[in-house]
């Protein structure tokens, strides 16, 4: 929609100072309609942060300007693009779709949060399947006669009990309302019996070959779209090495995930910071990063445990007792009996350590 439109709609809440809008409207599917760019005589283009992009035959104009602002914004900034449908129409399939590829892991890499807005009836099959694979969370919304369905269809590194639910929403007076389902106690019998085929390796053909189906039938069983014959589910868990109630239970995976987002992080010391990876019964290990020039005179992880610190980025000095130590990207120092009493970034970038303290027997 035009820019215009925008701010009247978010008339309450737009902030100069902290909303930057970029105009691919004007000059994209308005083709400089003077009624649209007439907007920017006007004193609301003036108020407002619009930046307003003109040559639009292809995305590169969009991306040199998205790099741009990456640059002034930083890590934090929140992204909004309003949509890929919308670019799907200017430039089409495969040029929205790489713009859309190109962006999605830089604003990752920035630490943002960013939301992509389609219509999904106006992209085929292929698209949508490529858009899925990259994005961590997929909402699905549908329009009701008294509120819309949200349903998560992809919620990756989430419980298998996540994906798939729904809830209502109603928007009352600019709020959202969540009118949540009751969640499912056990997941899906298709979603079991994935989690299984992952666990020990198998593909789908070979699960399917070993149990005599087909492979889109074991496929089509394992997305909910078709059930399967009490023979093959019992021929599923002889080969899965499951008991009859395993595959209605909560499938157990042989491994745990730690997505960034919902790591614990810690100001360890004035230019330390940590991020903890994982806290075992046996190990706890931490993503530190120490500022340039950033120097600390006392021990980061107080424990009796022994501790492993593999630097990965930077350099970084440490003292241990008397002894003193300059450590580059990929040296290591094993501490068994003291811990490091000192440490400090004589570079002029950060330094990034792996840093693993036993704290099990």
């Amino acid at each position: 929609v035009s820019p215009q439109a925008i701010l009247d709609r978010f008339a309450a809440e737009w902030d100069p100072n902290n909303f930057l809008l970029i105009d691919c409207f004007t000059d994209g599917l308005a083709r400089g309609d003077p009624a649209v760019s007439a907007f920017y005589r006007g004193p609301a283009a003036r108020r407002a942060k619009v930046e307003r992009v003109e040559a639009l035959a292809s995305p590169g104009s969009l991306q040199e300007l998205l790099g741009d602002v990456e640059l002034r914004l930083g890590q934090g900034a929140r992204y909004v693009f309003d949509s890929l449908t919308g670019m799907q129409e200017l430039w089409g399939q495969k040029d929205a779709l790489m713009l859309f590829l190109r962006s999605c892991p830089r604003l990752y890499d920035l630490r943002t949060a960013a939301y992509w807005l389609l219509d999904r009836p106006g992209h085929d099959a292929s698209f949508l399947s490529r858009m899925r694979h990259i994005t961590q969370v997929v909402l699905q919304l549908t329009e009701e006669k008294d509120a819309t369905s949200v349903r998560v269809a992809k919620a990756q590194g989430r419980g298998s009990q996540v994906a798939g639910r729904r809830a209502r929403v109603s928007f009352d007076r600019g709020r959202i309302r969540l009118l949540p389902e009751p969640a499912p106690t056990q997941p899906p019998l298709g979603e079991a019996l994935k989690a299984h085929r992952i666990a020990r390796g198998l593909s789908q053909a070979e699960l399917a070959r070993k149990v005599g189906i087909s492979p889109s039938a074991l496929s089509q069983a394992e997305r909910g779209h078709s059930g399967l014959s009490p023979t093959t589910l019992d021929g599923l868990r002889e080969v899965l090495g499951l008991s009859t109630t395993a595959t209605r239970a909560g499938a157990v995976l042989p491994y745990r995930v730690s997505r960034r987002g919902a790591r614990n992080h810690r100001r360890v010391a004035p230019g330390m910071a940590s991020e903890e990876l994982a806290n075992t019964s046996g190990h706890r290990i931490l993503l530190v990063r120490v500022a340039p020039e950033a120097t600390g005179r006392t021990v980061p992880f107080v424990t009796k445990r022994d501790e492993a610190v593999v630097v990965l980025r930077g350099v970084i000095e440490v003292r241990v007792g008397e002894a003193q130590e300059v450590l580059h990207a990929g040296d290591a120092i094993l501490l068994s009996e003291e811990p490091i009493a000192s440490w400090r970034n004589p570079g002029p970038e950060e330094a990034e350590l792996l840093w693993t303290v036993l704290v099990g027997a």
